[in-house]
């Protein structure tokens, strides 16, 4: 299989951070690390995070093809963790970009944007609140071959 899954968060660094999960036994895709902003009642666990650079590094990865970000308010932080890979890989980063989660940690969703411009990375929004960036070589590319483009995501170069 080309896709293996590790047992803790990425950030920005390395270390570890208490993550609150719903008691309700429902909705864990709202975890967060922040202030639960859907959720009152919560536990707490202690989860390991490191950055997606340590990760590509320590595997020997020869490729990224897709980063799928939704970590309620925490994106602009694993995209920090992820540069390095962003900049080698290019690979397509799906990104949630919600307000009030990212208020939390004292930034506005256009700090994501303006992040992944600074790396050679366009922006289409895909709903109200989720981001595809496409690198802009891929995007070159498509044009250059006539191929079509679909959501700023080249069939040539995917």
């Amino acid at each position: 299989s080309s896709v293996e899954t590790f047992p803790l968060g990425l950030a920005d660094k390395r270390g570890g951070v208490k993550l609150k999960i719903p008691s309700s036994g429902v909705d864990s895709g709202l975890a967060c690390i922040g202030t639960p902003l859907r959720f009152a009642e919560y536990h707490e666990v202690e989860v390991p995070v490191d950055t997606l650079d340590n990760i590509l590094e320590r595997k020997s990865a020869l490729r990224l093809d897709l980063l799928k970000i939704d970590t309620e308010g925490c994106e602009l932080f694993v995209l920090h963790g992820a540069e390095a890979g962003l900049r080698r890989f290019r690979p397509l980063v799906i990104c949630e970009m919600h307000a009030p989660n990212t208020a939390q940690f004292g930034y506005h969703p256009s700090a994501v944007t303006e992040f992944m411009a600074g790396l050679g990375y366009e922006q289409t929004m895909i709903s109200k609140d989720d981001a595809l960036f496409t690198a802009k070589e891929q995007i070159w590319a498509a044009e250059a071959f006539n191929a079509p483009v679909n959501n700023g995501v080249c069939h040539v170069c995917s």
